[in-house]
């Protein structure tokens, strides 16, 4: 505690690892889940949660962002099943988040034989199951 302060700090200890599920919050505007990539946790002096994450953009949200789908050279973009990860980093709020999903780390042959094969995660809407390259 600081001297005149009746709060003490907490120091939380925690590792985030890389894996396919991930959580995800809702487009206020299109009501469409957003994949996210969590990368750190923390509290700022009036006790309010936020979480640094990396954002993961479907094709419609990359369109209207104006992306060069020519970047990609020959390979098209799943417009069903695809996400792109942003390099830029956001935090936001904790309370955001509204249940998990999955952003499988795959090419888009790897992707659908997983799907062809029933490999997918189950008991999950498809919506919330999409792959990254």
């Amino acid at each position: 505690m600081s001297e005149g302060s009746d709060t003490a700090e907490k120091i939380v200890t925690f590792a985030l690892e890389s894996t396919e599920r991930t959580p995800y919050v809702v487009d206020d505007v299109t009501q469409q889940p957003i994949h996210l990539q969590l990368l750190s946790l923390c509290e700022d002096s009036r006790g309010d949660k936020w979480m640094g994450v990396s954002i993961y953009f479907d094709f419609h949200s990359l369109k209207q962002l104006g992306f060069d789908f020519n970047q990609l050279g020959g390979e098209t973009f799943d417009r069903e099943h695809e996400l792109m990860q942003d390099t830029a980093y956001m935090y936001v709020p904790l309370s955001r988040i509204q249940g998990f999903c999955y952003t499988i780390d795959a090419t888009r042959t790897d992707f659908l034989n997983r799907k062809k094969n029933d490999e997918l995660p189950r008991r999950m809407q498809p919506k919330l199951i999409k792959f990254s390259r």
